[in-house]
């Protein structure tokens, strides 16, 4: 019998996401009211983390730091 995929102690650790020195939290960003659609964005303390026109960025396209 083979190993278990859903053994918590086979998986491996999540990486934290560094944007300006701070922690990235994925958030579900819901704009279907203002048609920008629903996709996984990036927050910081509560803020989303916006573009120069005010709409979040969509969480791959965020240029993380380097470790």
């Amino acid at each position: 019998m083979g190993i278990s995929k859903n053994n918590p102690g086979t998986r491996q650790e999540q990486k934290k996401k560094i944007y300006k020195g701070v922690e990235l939290r994925p958030t579900l960003y819901v704009g279907s009211a203002v048609n920008k659609g629903r996709y996984l964005a990036g927050a910081i303390n509560g803020e989303l983390v916006c573009d120069a026109a005010g709409v979040p960025l969509q969480l791959a396209k965020i240029p993380l730091d380097k470790e």
